[in-house]
């Protein structure tokens, strides 16, 4: 998905299935300096020492902050609750409209979503 995305991220979200480090590699490779807000697992340990040679690793940054001030601060923090903010959107737009598209013509289909938004 990131070879199709041209500009810098400024910040990337996800759940805790993307907390694997070719994903964090990935997008620090496409855009050195992107705020990284996955959640790490509850077992999980440093990537990258405080000794290394190398800056502190975004994900190692999350998890100290997790450490200290707790996970519901760090969702605070980094403004994850977004992503539930949005879940529910969805959520209360299938509630009202229904959760498929009657049309069966692509041209159609988006007239379809369109109105709905």
């Amino acid at each position: 998905m990131l070879k199709q995305v041209e500009q810098p991220i400024a910040s990337a979200a996800g759940d805790g299935a993307y907390e694997r480090r070719e994903v964090c590699e990935a997008l620090q490779n496409h855009s050195p300096g992107v705020a990284i807000a996955i959640p790490p697992r509850r077992d999980a340990r440093i990537w990258r020492h405080a000794n290394a040679p190398e800056p502190p690793h975004p994900r190692d940054e999350n998890l100290c902050y997790i450490r200290k001030h707790g996970r519901r601060a760090w969702e605070r923090h980094c403004h994850y609750h977004r992503g539930s903010l949005a879940e529910r959107a969805v959520f209360r737009r299938k509630t009202i409209f229904g959760d498929h598209l009657s049309a069966r013509l692509l041209p159609v289909q988006r007239t379809q979503v369109l109105i709905r938004c």
